[in-house]
């Protein structure tokens, strides 16, 4: 049994939850979707993350070897980022869904595949999130 933050999760729904959520790179953990989570967190609370880059790969300028994701790949190959409108869709979506199940969300994270703040409109971003 995986012990998370006080629940109890067996290890057959983790690995189950895992193909859905995020897949695995390297041996380290990328996320598919612009959101994720929510993530639970003695701290935080109930946090819904948020990741602003592409699915498939780190972008990041710092190269720390305690990354989640890994280390940053030597290649520079393009991928598309989330743009505003798919990013203004997908916050509305999960909102939504969270209240509709009657899940409190206590806060927003933005992490994910490397540097959130690497995105060109995350000025933008962090606007629509505050309204």
């Amino acid at each position: 049994m995986y012990f998370i933050k006080f629940l109890r999760i067996s290890k057959s729904s983790l690995i189950k939850k895992n193909k859905k959520t995020n897949f695995v790179k390297g041996g380290f953990m990328l996320w598919k979707n612009i959101f994720y989570g929510p993530v639970i967190s003695r701290r935080l609370g109930f946090s819904l993350g948020v990741n602003l880059l592409p699915n498939k790969k780190k972008i990041c300028n710092f190269n720390c070897v305690y990354c989640e994701c890994g280390l940053n790949e030597k290649f520079k190959q393009y991928e598309p980022l989330p743009t505003l409108i798919e990013f203004e869709n997908a916050i509305k979506d999960s909102l939504e869904y969270f209240k509709n199940i009657h899940q409190i969300i206590n806060h927003i994270t933005f992490s994910g595949n490397g540097e959130p703040t690497l995105h060109p409109d995350f000025d933008k971003i962090i606007d629509l999130t505050s309204k």
